[in-house]
């Protein structure tokens, strides 16, 4: 196997000596061949899209070996719209989508292509490294199944973020890409399409490196709930038929949520999608406020 692989990287306002990091993570990947595309969805920032530009020349001269192409967008559309325009020009038989704030372990790509073992596997999915604030590093691995993961991808999202996994480039347009109608969950949404008519593959080996910021962790609330909203109304008909799915999604939101001081949200749900799940969220849902609750007292001691 030696086909083309075609790696995506969207930025947006990221510092080029971050972006730098996430690039030639990029280019030291041992698979060849291999091409990038640098998709800037901040073009109006002409100071920040020179650096970049600079960035990425200064990369290139050392890595004659593959390509690196920039593309700047017509205007801010967000990140959905700039991962679309990278699956639109990929040339590459796979494609795997990089967060403008993570990297790659050098094999990953090598470690990936190798999981597409038939051609009914349109995903490949690995464990990844969080990175928090202090430089302590996390094993993560949020599932390690292969098959038809629709029934576990219900549950939660077992795959990851949009750094993780390797997909098949024609298995990404089958399914239409990224909604950009998704202000959040945008990626998950993705995993869901694609197990719906792609089996997907496990690699046990951890490849991806996630960098955790506070800009990861306090995500806009108005988005989350747009996302979280829009996600269940478009799998609503599987989770009619499998509340023990719904009710572990809806406990996980509940938990979040509450930590987020966004209990209005919670109570509006809890009513909106009554009758929809078991008691376990109720128990979530206990379990949350007191955590924050004893939090707030150790936090006045």
């Amino acid at each position: 196997m030696n086909e083309l692989v075609t790696a995506v990287i969207t930025t947006y306002k990221r510092e080029p000596e971050i972006l730098r990091r996430a690039v030639e993570s990029v280019v030291n990947q041992t698979w060849r061949p291999l091409e990038l595309y640098v998709i800037n969805d901040c073009p109006e920032d002409i100071v920040l899209s020179d650096r970049i530009r600079s960035m990425l020349l200064d990369v290139q001269q050392n890595h004659a070996d593959l390509s690196i192409q920039y593309v700047p967008l017509e205007h801010n559309s967000g990140a959905c719209v700039a991962r679309n325009k990278g699956l639109e020009l990929a040339k590459g038989e796979f494609i795997s989508f990089l967060d403008d704030d993570d990297t790659w372990e050098p094999e990953k790509i090598f470690e990936q292509i190798g999981g597409f073992i038939s051609k009914k596997i349109g995903m490949v999915y690995s464990p990844f490294y969080n990175i928090d604030f202090k430089g302590k590093k996390e094993l993560i691995v949020r599932g390690d199944k292969s098959g038809v993961l629709l029934d576990d991808l219900l549950y939660r999202n077992v795959i990851g973020g949009t750094s993780m996994p390797m997909m098949r480039t024609s298995a990404m347009r089958d399914i239409g890409g990224f909604d950009s109608d998704m202000l959040s969950s945008q990626d998950y949404d993705t995993w869901v399409r694609m197990a719906e008519k792609y089996e997907i593959q496990f690699v046990g080996k951890p490849l991806t490196v996630r960098y955790l910021t506070g800009e990861s962790i306090t995500t806009n609330l108005k988005k989350k709930e747009s996302g979280w909203l829009r996600f269940t109304e478009k799998y609503l008909h599987y989770y009619k038929d499998n509340r023990e799915a719904f009710s572990n999604r809806l406990s996980l939101m509940v938990g979040e949520m509450i930590a987020l001081n966004n209990k209005k949200f919670v109570n509006s749900v809890l009513e909106k999608y009554k009758g929809l799940y078991n008691q376990s969220v109720k128990f979530a849902y206990c379990k949350a406020i007191i955590k924050t609750v004893v939090k707030s007292v150790l936090r006045k001691k």
